[in-house]
């Protein structure tokens, strides 16, 4: 099946990247965010992955036929690149389910036979690969540092309800016990852009408390557990990080960082369908976080504020 070789080709580089020492899915965020130019709706998940991962400076992904729709033309000899979308089919109604309303199902509900998962895998085109469309013009992400700092954060850690402190120890971490988030002072951080890319991750790992989003927390590090929720919190960052035009590279590495890097190639040469579920976890973490953030919010009010000036 096709979808399956796209799958094996990003396992093959993503490995290819970690054996080099470099973390491919915070590489991702070089260029925007990959878009359909006609529907305006971004790629998320495993797609936003596949897609970053041809590495084209232009970030729109379009159908043939939506292409065709718009007069646009895909050039002779172009080869697509497959992406997959997954719904909640309703055998009853015969028709297909948000995620959200299913998710606000009762449990009894959700687990009756009549709600199957589906997946429809489409072929898309880059912007590069078409004729007669527009020139991309890029948009400018109007969230500045002070908007992640003075907003974000602070509204991210209290609806959280999560405990952060500062220590002098060198190393940030989350502890689960405790619930707690620790890091070092601000000023021991090499920028803003530092410190916050560090919490934003350490943030990632507190969303697996069973109170939120109840993930196994209790890996030691070199365990496989371990090496699960770490891959977890890092895409999960990065997919946040992009949407807050913060770079994810900026996060502080502690001394385990090769470590990590070397676990995760294990990881993916020995269960290398592991990597999907992970980005699946985090594109829910990702949410969580944006949600309890009020990223939606702080970007309409920032976006307002710009059309008075």
């Amino acid at each position: 099946m096709e979808t399956n070789k796209v799958r094996e080709k990003l396992i093959e580089v993503y490995t290819k990247s970690l054996e080099e020492n470099v973390v491919p899915w915070r590489r991702t965020w070089t260029f925007e965010s990959p878009v359909n130019p006609v529907t305006g709706k971004k790629y998320r998940g495993i797609n936003f992955l596949v897609l970053k991962s041809a590495e084209l400076d232009d970030p729109r992904w379009m159908t043939f036929n939506q292409a065709k729709q718009q007069k646009w033309n895909v050039k002779k000899g172009e080869k697509g690149t497959t992406v997959e979308f997954w719904s909640i089919y309703d055998t009853e109604t015969k028709k297909s389910v948000d995620f959200d309303d299913y998710n606000d199902l009762p449990l009894e509900e959700k687990l009756t036979a009549k709600f199957k998962l589906n997946v429809k895998y489409y072929t898309v085109f880059n912007a590069k690969q078409i004729e007669n469309i527009p020139a991309y013009v890029k948009v400018q992400n109007p969230i500045k540092l002070n908007d992640i700092e003075e907003k974000f954060l602070p509204k991210l850690i209290k609806n959280m309800e999560v405990e952060v402190v500062h220590n002098n120890g060198g190393k940030a971490y989350y502890a689960p016990l405790q619930d707690k988030v620790c890091l070092p002072f601000k000023e021991n951080f090499e920028d803003g852009y530092s410190y916050s890319a560090t919490l934003l991750h350490e943030l990632g790992h507190a969303t697996g408390n069973k109170k939120r989003l109840d993930r196994d927390l209790t890996g030691r590090f070199g365990s496989e557990s371990y090496a699960k929720e770490e891959l977890r919190a890092e895409i999960a960052a990065s997919f946040v990080a992009g949407e807050l035009n913060l770079d994810p590279n900026k996060a502080v590495d502690d001394e385990n960082h090769k470590a990590y890097i070397q676990g995760w190639v294990k990881f993916l040469k020995d269960k290398p369908n592991e990597l999907f579920k992970a980005i699946s976890d985090a594109q829910k973490i990702a949410n969580y976080l944006e949600e309890k953030g009020e990223l939606k919010l702080m970007k309409k009010n920032i976006k307002d504020k710009g059309m008075e000036r």
